[in-house]
């Protein structure tokens, strides 16, 4: 997860424990990864697989506890 929110860590550390998210995530204040990877719409979701490419994107909110995406995780990790 990358976080671009303007108040840092103040508003990512809550966020992750109110939803029990134990994976690190990274802190973009100054947006430099996010225009490396061409965003441009809030809420942006990448898929990367273990060789670091994209192979999924989306805007917009997205349910990653959802079974439509966790299928799509389950099918990409048999792939690999």
């Amino acid at each position: 997860m990358i976080s671009i929110d303007g108040q840092g860590e103040r508003a990512v550390a809550p966020f992750m424990t109110t939803h029990g998210y134990t994976f690190p995530s990274l802190v973009d204040q100054r947006m430099e990864v996010a225009r490396k990877f061409g965003m441009r719409l809030v809420p942006t979701t990448y898929v990367l697989n273990r060789e670091g490419m994209i192979v999924g994107a989306g805007y917009g909110p997205l349910d990653v506890a959802g079974p439509e995406f966790v299928q799509f995780l389950e099918a990409l990790l048999s792939a690999s």
